[in-house]
């Protein structure tokens, strides 16, 4: 029979094992939930939102939030106010004076950088969470357990310079953990101390825009540079530097790119929250550009396109550099990429995973289907994308139907992103402009393949915790 010494020892042992146990579920519950950084001009806008996952309050008062990078080291240490309580589904914001919501603020203007950084909630010296970013840059090893996001994803002002910014790197909705540690953060509507996403959907269907003033802003979709705009096709106007054959049907359609040139990107401001679809129509010019140049766009779901739709290389033949070389391109989910080089015009349907190199040798995207458009009329085309939420897939082109498997239980936008490095700017309304093939699109009517793995997604509106 054990001594009273003894069990008093083991009654220690038991409880120091139940209050690490206990510490260890709580510090889990917390996490980075959206951050802002490299926003336009001084960088005034930058914050680091945490969020209480969990259905209990959490003492985080002393806890650190450090950010280093391969160059510097840790750069940024900054204590959490002694006292601070976190309540269930609650937002602690670090940042800049005069950002919306900041419970802490920061001093210094570049708390949080860019080039491959990363950033470490701490307890008392153990790792909580932590979020690596701009990884296409591959500077150092990414921490074992960390989110990361492979893109460039700065934050961008409104015009008129003010703190408030246009995106932020964010979960997809708040607490969201994606199947691979690339697939919970993407471009978001920046809300510092309020939810990520209020607006949830399974399927992504383009507005009636007939009513709209030509060149006016696409209600529910946000902009890296610039907001999606409405335009009739067949007139030309600021948006719609050349004139193009109006879809079947007729009306007014969407498009989206920056009008003083390279890249630019455009989210839904819902979010698909464990699979999705689409049924668009597309507008693909396949006029022959010059020798070198280079054009990019996508249609994509349940991931997003980064800031800067840095040009993808999926088959290695598009960028000017040897097999092997990693892309900065940063889009996730799965897309269908319209990729045009001199006269070649190819549309691939890719699955760019959570993101990493696009470029083959090795990729890791995944090209499901390939489409060689160099040699058809410039023409709208019908294009769907159906994901399950356990990632059993289905996408078509004018009826050519693709299945694929991708991951399980993923999250994220209806997605657009476009660059190009064409000579002339995309503004003129000169001949330069009508070799552009900026994406338009339009709805249309979901066919029956495309319902029928959407019936997967019904009673899905609640966030996954």
């Amino acid at each position: 029979m054990p001594s009273s010494r003894q069990l008093n020892k083991l009654a220690v042992f038991v409880a120091l094992i139940v209050f690490c146990l206990c510490c260890r579920g709580a510090t889990a519950q917390v996490v980075i939930n959206e951050v802002s950084y490299d926003d336009s001009g001084t960088d005034n806008g930058s914050f680091v939102e945490i969020f209480n996952k969990g259905a209990t309050p959490i003492a985080i008062g002393g806890w650190q939030l450090q950010g280093s990078n391969n160059a510097s080291g840790t750069y940024t240490d900054i204590a959490i106010n002694p006292g601070t309580n976190l309540a269930p589904g609650g937002y602690y914001v670090i940042g800049l004076t005069g950002v919306t919501n900041v419970n802490q603020v920061v001093a210094t203007a570049n708390f949080v950088q860019d080039n491959m950084e990363t950033l470490t909630l701490l307890n008392s010296g153990t790792v909580v969470n932590q979020l690596v970013y701009e990884t296409n840059k591959l500077s150092y090893a990414i921490p074992e357990g960390a989110d990361v996001v492979w893109s460039n994803d700065q934050s961008i002002e409104t015009a008129s310079g003010s703190i408030t910014v246009r995106n932020s790197m964010a979960r997809y909705f708040d607490g969201y953990q994606g199947p691979k540690p690339g697939s919970s953060f993407g471009m978001r509507p920046s809300t510092p101390g309020a939810a990520n996403a209020t607006a949830f959907m399974t399927s992504y269907t383009p507005l009636n825009v007939n009513a709209m003033a030509n060149d006016s802003v696409v209600p529910g979709m946000t902009g890296s540079f610039v907001n999606p705009r409405v335009i009739d096709p067949t007139v030309v106007s600021t948006f719609n530097p050349a004139a193009i054959p109006a879809p079947p049907g007729g009306g007014k359609v969407h498009t989206m790119f920056d009008t003083t040139g390279g890249g630019n990107s455009a989210i839904t401001n819902a979010v698909f929250q464990n699979g999705g679809s689409f049924a668009i129509k597309a507008y693909f010019n396949t006029v022959d550009l010059a020798t070198a140049e280079i054009e990019a766009s996508a249609y994509g779901l349940l991931g997003h396109p980064d800031a800067l739709f840095n040009t993808p290389d999926p088959s290695g033949t598009i960028l000017p550099t040897p097999a092997g070389t990693v892309t900065a391109a940063g889009m996730t989910g799965v897309a269908w990429l319209y990729m045009r080089k001199g006269t070649t015009a190819t549309l691939y349907l890719v699955d760019a995973n959570d993101g990493g190199n696009s470029a083959p040798d090795p990729a890791d995207w995944s090209i499901l289907a390939t489409l060689d458009l160099s040699t058809a009329a410039s023409a709208w085309h019908d294009l769907t994308i159906s994901v399950s939420p356990t990632g059993a897939g289905a996408a078509s082109f004018d009826g050519q139907t693709f299945t694929f498997t991708t991951d399980a239980g993923l999250a994220g936008n209806f997605y657009v992103g476009y660059r190009e490095s064409i000579a002339g700017n995309p503004v003129s309304t000169n001949a330069v402009a009508a070799t552009f093939s900026t994406p338009r699109w339009t709805a249309v009517p979901e066919p029956s393949a495309l319902g029928l793995l959407a019936l997967g997604f019904i009673a899905l509106r609640r966030p996954r915790r």
